[in-house]
């Protein structure tokens, strides 16, 4: 018989090991075994103790059996078996996706963009990866749902919440994206694809955007769709994927013009501010990456703001409710607009072509846009320079 190791056996590095799982009347039998002068095996779980012994053995006989046939491992060699040397990935075990885009019959009055053929067009994938997880006290899941809100309301008041927010938004920059090129018949093929989470973007992207902002600065956009890749073989198709048109306003554009209401009811237009520097915000209450900012916009704000510059928050929220009670417990010390609910404020998040927030935009004293999709260190930076051009007058 094949004898079983103690729980706590490793293999020495230069063995090969083996893990394989087994499905049984009685569960699942997860098992590894390493190849020696005799192969021993140890059952690293198995889901019934009171399965006998003599089942146990025989299914790990069974197990290294078919593997010893199947394999051609030099023991003590470290020549990688045949199996082993054939390329890292071979057609039949790359898992893909495919799918056809298709362009909408009739191109609406507002568009800007001109003529558009798919052969322009991409796909973006985006692989999901791990996100970093809040702090949760250790009694977390035994507190009250009163205690939690408690807790969460504190944390917030703490640099650990900013530093949280900080590492959130350095994932989101360092999350791996795919291009891949979509055929005049708008037909599209991703291969090679890791098992994972993806969200998956069509995209006709301006002649100016970068990989990144891609799908914020794109002439025609599918709102996206979320697939799981479950192992190197799935073939996914994702069939038809509709375009939609939307407006791409890059730096030199003049900034479309705007209303909307202060929070006591006032209109506000950002013709307003013409002769200043203004960093727009589109934002909303809902919206952590939002939320991460508003550090930055009051430093920046601290800083520069004055008689040259001012920084506008338009909230996209349901209703201007949201934003009230949010700047009740979070002070601002610029302009809070609120332009309505995102989908009732199609004239102002259609000419900037806005797909998602925060947006945030510096335009400047003649009303063009110096630049777009600014945060962070580059949200300071990029109002630095621009004020630096102009002599201060305050």
């Amino acid at each position: 018989m094949i004898p079983l190791l103690p729980t706590g056996f490793v293999p020495a590095p230069r063995f090969t090991v083996r893990k394989a799982s087994f499905a049984t009347k009685r569960g699942i039998i997860k098992l590894s075994w390493a190849f020696l002068p005799l192969p021993i095996v140890r059952l690293t779980h198995y889901e019934y103790p009171d399965m006998p012994n003599w089942k146990k053995n025989a299914i790990l006989t069974a197990a290294v059996v078919s593997t010893l046939l199947t394999t051609s491992t030099v023991l003590g060699d470290d020549k990688p078996a045949a199996s082993e040397q054939a390329p890292a990935v071979q057609a039949e075990q790359m898992a893909s996706v495919s799918g056809v885009l298709t362009l909408p019959e009739e191109v609406p009055d507002w568009f800007l963009g001109g003529e558009m053929s798919l052969d322009k067009a991409i796909v973006q994938l985006e692989k999901h990866g791990k996100s970093h997880r809040l702090p949760y006290p250790s009694n977390y899941s035994t507190m009250t749902i009163e205690a939690r809100k408690e807790w969460f309301a504190a944390f917030k008041k703490t640099q650990a919440y900013k530093d949280h927010q900080e590492k959130v938004r350095e994932a989101y920059e360092n999350r791996l994206i795919i291009e891949v090129p979509v055929n005049a018949d708008g037909t599209f093929l991703a291969t090679g694809l890791e098992p994972g989470r993806y969200n998956v973007f069509p995209i006709i992207p301006h002649a100016n955007s970068t990989k990144k902002l891609r799908q914020q600065q794109a002439w025609a956009a599918n709102r996206g769709k979320q697939i799981t890749i479950q192992s190197k073989k799935q073939q996914l198709k994702m069939g038809m994927l509709n375009l939609e048109y939307f407006n791409v306003v890059m730096p030199g554009d003049t900034a479309p013009q705007w209303t909307a209401k202060d929070f006591e009811g006032n209109t506000v237009k950002l013709s307003d501010f013409k002769g200043k520097y203004v960093l727009l915000d589109f934002w909303a209450t809902w919206c952590t990456p939002c939320i991460a900012e508003i550090p930055n916009l009051k430093e920046t704000y601290k800083a520069h703001g004055g008689d040259q510059f001012e920084i506008i928050a338009l909230s996209l929220d349901q209703s201007m409710d949201l934003p009230i009670e949010f700047t009740k417990t979070n002070p601002s010390p610029y302009t809070q607009l609120y332009a309505g609910a995102w989908f009732d404020t199609e004239t102002v998040t259609r000419d900037f072509g806005i797909k998602s927030v925060p947006s945030i935009w510096l335009i400047g004293p003649d009303g063009k846009v110096i630049a777009r999709d600014l945060h962070g260190q580059a949200l300071k930076d990029a109002v630095k320079k621009s004020l630096s051009k102009t002599p201060a007058t305050n």
